[in-house]
């Protein structure tokens, strides 16, 4: 689903420990992962979770040709949302959103 103006993404950080954060509200899912790459940038991935054929960057961080990618949306029970689960050395953390209308 391309952005037309009338979305606003909602954005939520959770910890290896399940402590929630707001990141914040975006009118753009891509300029909301300059934000959410500075709260991952020091969390080193689990190599061991992730098949990567030395092209992608094992960086902790979303974005083209990365390991995690780009933050894509999917149609959820209520409207649409977002969900990462990212393996890290120190266990589980998580990107999570919604979308609104």
């Amino acid at each position: 689903m391309e952005y037309d103006g009338k979305y606003k993404y909602q954005v939520i950080f959770q910890d290896e420990y399940n402590n929630l954060y707001l990141v914040g509200f975006y009118d753009d899912l891509q300029e909301a992962q300059k934000d959410i790459n500075e709260d991952i940038k020091d969390y080193l991935l689990d190599g061991d979770a992730y098949d990567n054929d030395d092209t992608l960057s094992m960086e902790c961080r979303f974005g083209e040709d990365t390991v995690l990618g780009e933050l894509k949306e999917y149609p959820s029970t209520f409207n649409m949302c977002f969900d990462k689960e990212i393996y890290v050395e120190d266990g589980v953390i998580y990107v999570r959103g919604f979308v609104f209308r």
